[in-house]
């Protein structure tokens, strides 16, 4: 059985769009393991922006029926920063739009790598790219369907 996640989005320390991944961090409860999962963003409130939405158009051939985004998700605490809190932050793939404050929807689909302590905000930063990498792959070939 999937789990579930949502949450209104809230301002937190801006640190992913610091780091270069954007995240929208969802004030939720969850009793999913810490760790990096591929999810789905299957609800925005208010639906996706138009302009996004007309930016997406052109994908209709590949995934004519796509009513979701890919994600990556994080929970857990930002043990890098030696932060204590334990939060859930959403990175949708080529996803800009501000939407904080709206109620968002996530479904976490395969956990990809545990939570870690990194040596520094760089190794950090390479190791998220990996994970970006890794859910470009996993999401070219993902049929939500099966």
């Amino acid at each position: 059985m999937a789990t579930i996640i949502s949450g209104k989005v809230k301002k937190h320390l801006g640190r992913g769009k610091q780091l270069g991944f954007p995240t929208a961090n969802l004030d939720a409860e969850t009793h999913a393991e810490e760790g990096v999962y591929v999810g789905l963003v299957t609800h925005i409130e208010n639906g996706l922006p138009p302009l996004f939405v007309r930016k997406l158009w052109p994908r209709k051939a590949i995934m004519p029926e796509q009513k979701y985004l890919p994600a990556l998700i994080f929970i857990g605490s930002a043990k890098t920063f030696d932060e204590q809190e334990r939060k859930v932050e959403v990175y949708i793939l080529d996803f800009t739009y501000d939407i904080y404050g709206k109620e968002l929807g996530v479904e976490l689909i395969k956990k990809i790598r545990e939570n870690e302590k990194f040596d520094s905000a760089d190794e950090l930063i390479e190791q998220m790219k990996q994970d970006e990498l890794f859910a470009r792959q996993f999401f070219s070939s993902y049929n939500p369907s099966n």
